[in-house]
């Protein structure tokens, strides 16, 4: 293993912990949230977050390196928060529609940056492209809905 880790790395791992972390507020989502229509929103994020995860995983791996993961402890705060926002709010879906926004606009500038990145492989510059087209196309259905 590896005890430097370049700048490309850096970015991927950063990426990997807000997809992993939006994976895991959609999971979290789809358990508390009753509206079926959000419920299916946050489910079909949860598939293509995954999608995406497998390949930048894979990628980090080939590099002999471990994928980071988010830190559990601040998660589950982060998450009780948006838990106890929707809570006083009289549209639970939209806390949690607007904390899901502010996840994604993260994202989304973490993979520019990170495709800003030297000599980044084509491989993943198509991966983070993805990406960044399909949050692009999410944060448009936001904006609309909250």
């Amino acid at each position: 293993m590896k005890w430097l880790i370049d700048e490309q790395s850096v970015a991927i791992n950063e990426i990997l912990v807000l997809i992993k972390k939006s994976i895991h507020f959609c999971e979290h989502a789809v358990d508390r949230l009753d509206d079926e229509e959000c419920k299916r929103f946050f489910l079909r994020e949860y598939k293509e977050f995954n999608v995406f995860l497998s390949g930048l995983v894979e990628y980090v791996r080939l590099k002999g390196e471990l994928p980071r993961d988010p830190d559990a402890e601040r998660e589950t705060l982060e998450q009780w928060g948006v838990d106890f926002k929707a809570l006083l709010s009289e549209d639970e879906e939209s806390s949690f529609l607007e904390h899901y926004k502010d996840l994604q606009q993260d994202l989304l500038a973490a993979v520019e940056s990170a495709r800003k990145t030297n000599a980044m492989p084509e491989s993943i510059n198509s991966s983070l492209k993805a990406v960044a087209r399909h949050v692009t196309a999410t944060l448009k259905d936001l904006h609309e809905q909250v």
